[in-house]
């Protein structure tokens, strides 16, 4: 248990994650509504992937949270695994999440000088 921390922390984390995870599903099934064609673009693929990562990590914050402030309980003896379980999927999905950021940008960056005539192909 975090015992300097105030409630209102513990509210907006889980609510924050909640949110961010419904957001997040909410976004791919209106992904998965347009035609293939469309989804099979980069960007449709990567706000996919984007999405996905961002359910993970968003799960993963919100179970250490709810550990964190005692609402639910771990045997002492489980305590290692839990953060095992909770640690190594939430720094891989901040990192994949990072790493499909600064790709969509990259791209988006591509993009505009392609159509400004600025790099000649």
């Amino acid at each position: 248990r975090l015992p300097n921390m105030p409630h209102w922390f513990f509210f907006t984390a889980v609510f924050c994650g909640i949110l961010s995870v419904l957001s997040c599903v909410l976004l791919l099934l209106e992904l998965s509504r347009f035609r293939r064609s469309v989804r099979r673009r980069l960007f449709a693929r990567q706000l996919a992937a984007l999405a996905a990562v961002d359910i993970l990590q968003a799960s993963t914050l919100v179970l250490y949270v709810l550990v964190s402030y005692g609402h639910l309980t771990v045997d002492l003896t489980d305590q290692t695994a839990l953060c095992w379980v909770v640690s190594i999927p939430w720094y891989a999905s901040r990192t994949a999440s990072m790493t499909l950021e600064a790709h969509i940008a990259a791209g988006s960056a591509a993009a505009w000088f392609r159509r400004a005539d600025m790099i000649v192909l």
